[in-house]
């Protein structure tokens, strides 16, 4: 990475408050984020139809856990919404990041820069989050996204 790809990272990090000695230690950790992010969010695969399981988990949303609940001893009914409770997918919007990335850097960013928390502001009237630990923020995951994908040879998340 050219000094020109963290120029706008540098000056991010500085409007939060990290002192000019770490920004290059915080930069590096943010652009560089550890590989195992990409198992993360990646590996989302649907498992696979577990009787047994299906029944104990309608049990449990009934609620009368049952560990001993077994697909036999389901009437047909029964079966039909354990099924339909054991495919049920998630609903809404697919996520365009991985959120434990996101994690990750807003925490670097917050250990950097001394704080506790990381701020951001919106304003009274709605619209988008602003402020400098937002703005770094906005800075450092598509370069965190950069490297994993140059790692792997593959879009991590588009």
């Amino acid at each position: 990475m050219t000094v020109l790809d963290v120029t706008s990272l540098w000056y991010a990090l500085d409007a939060c408050g990290v002192s000019a000695d770490r920004i290059p230690q915080t930069i590096e950790w943010l652009t560089r984020p550890p590989l195992s992010f990409h198992l993360s969010f990646l590996d989302n695969a649907v498992a696979a139809f577990d009787t047994d399981g299906a029944a104990q988990m309608l049990r449990l949303m009934e609620g009368t856990p049952e560990l001993e609940a077994t697909w036999a001893t389901l009437t047909s009914a029964e079966r039909k919404r354990a099924r339909r409770g054991w495919e049920m997918a998630p609903r809404g919007r697919p996520p365009v990041i991985d959120p434990a990335l996101v994690i990750y850097c807003a925490r670097v960013i917050c250990e950097a820069s001394g704080r506790q928390q990381f701020r951001f502001s919106r304003p009274a009237t709605g619209g988008k989050a602003g402020g400098p630990m937002w703005r770094a923020l906005m800075e450092a995951l598509p370069r965190a996204l950069s490297h994993l994908s140059s790692q792997f040879g593959e879009p991590v998340i588009d």
